[in-house]
């Protein structure tokens, strides 16, 4: 939703042999609505169309042929609380190999080979299917209700059972309160800060539960 003169600058940037864009830019002048997105100008069926994009709400005609990826904020956001550090802090940037753009590429590359291995394939259906896989068969405990309100559907979509009540099912306990490691110790549970669930969703993978203590 940048303005063409953006746009064709970003993309002289990333692919200035035009290789790969040339001149199919759909830019902010294009549409009538600018809060909202939609593949009308796009040459091609929606059943061959993914979508990458940060932000979901614009998005809301074509939900299932969207991908969304974490926003790449380089320098803090100063309204955001914690001990989260930003890239320009660290003096790091995403990683090449492990990254949330990595990840979303190795996704598209198995939504390619499935929709190419099909006489009429629909990336509409791989990518719920492929999502669904993530954390398949882990039953996760909330201990806050605002907590699960906010991630059980995102846990869900990934094949994760949400629930607020403990019951002998249960493998992780998501919570941000250190107090809890003594339970989940004792109980033989996983412990997980609610970002663990956020990393699973745009990394594409489970990630190490030991790396997300509360």
């Amino acid at each position: 939703m940048g303005t063409r003169c953006y746009a064709k600058a970003a993309v002289k940037l990333l692919d200035p042999d035009s290789k790969y864009f040339s001149s199919r830019i759909i830019a902010r002048e294009h549409f009538n609505g600018k809060d909202r997105k939609n593949l009308d100008l796009v040459l091609g069926q929606e059943r061959g169309i993914v979508i990458l994009d940060d932000t979901e709400s614009v998005w809301s005609d074509h939900t299932e042929n969207l991908i969304v990826v974490a926003k790449y904020d380089y320098f803090r956001d100063k309204e955001l609380k914690g001990d989260h550090k930003s890239y320009s802090e660290t003096l790091t940037d995403e990683s090449e190999n492990e990254g949330a753009l990595a990840s979303v590429l190795r996704v598209l590359k198995t939504i390619h080979r499935l929709f190419y291995d099909s006489v009429c394939g629909d990336v509409r259906t791989y990518l719920p299917k492929i999502r669904s896989g993530i954390l398949k068969g882990c039953s996760l405990l909330f201990s806050d209700f605002e907590d699960f309100i906010r991630s059980s559907s995102r846990a869900e979509e990934m094949g994760a059972t949400c629930t607020i009540v403990i019951d002998s099912s249960v493998a992780h306990l998501v919570s941000t309160e250190p107090e809890d490691c003594l339970w989940a110790e004792q109980e033989e549970k996983f412990l997980v800060h609610p970002r663990w669930i956020d990393d699973c969703y745009f990394l594409w993978r489970r990630q190490p539960e030991d790396d997300y203590l509360p």
